[in-house]
């Protein structure tokens, strides 16, 4: 079994030539270890979310959020965004939806290990914002169903069948 892995160094030099390899405008907090940029968001209302990419020793994550939050003075709406996220994320092999209930953001969560590599190569990145892409727009127009037209969880996962 190979437990080699890259160093944080290496990880955020394979994600900035594959940035700027996908032609991407972002901004990287060296501090942090987080890049941060604007990505499309292919076949959906909502065209873009905001990404982050956080690099750590061994491993990085991806976050995408969408631009749009649910009521969080609205207990039904907050509550039936849960409920749809549980029914989403059940149905999920790859990758976590998120709720925070204090100011109701909604983001998409993936993760990868670098173990056993020797460098970074660029499709790591693409697969996983195609992941979060993906997700977000398979699932975008149920938030916004609950969002917008009151659905229930039940009635927005309907809007996927």
């Amino acid at each position: 079994m190979d437990f080699t892995t890259l160093t944080s160094e290496q990880i955020t030099q394979g994600v900035r030539n594959a940035l700027d390899e996908f032609e991407l405008s972002y901004q990287y907090d060296k501090e942090k270890g987080l890049f941060s940029f604007v990505a499309p968001i292919v076949n959906c209302r909502v065209s873009r979310s905001i990404t982050l990419i956080k690099v750590r020793d061994h491993d990085f994550y991806v976050s995408s959020i969408l631009p749009l939050v649910g009521d969080v003075n609205n207990p039904k709406e907050i509550a039936e965004l849960a409920r749809l996220i549980v029914k989403i994320n059940y149905q999920l092999v790859h990758g976590v939806f998120n709720l925070d209930v204090t100011d109701g953001e909604i983001n998409f969560h993936t993760s990868g290990h670098t173990f056993g590599l020797e460098e970074f190569p660029a499709q790591i990145i693409l697969g996983h914002l195609s992941l979060a892409n993906g997700a977000l727009s398979e699932n975008a127009p149920k938030f916004l169903g609950v969002m917008f037209n009151n659905l229930t969880a039940d009635e927005a996962m309907e809007l996927g069948e």
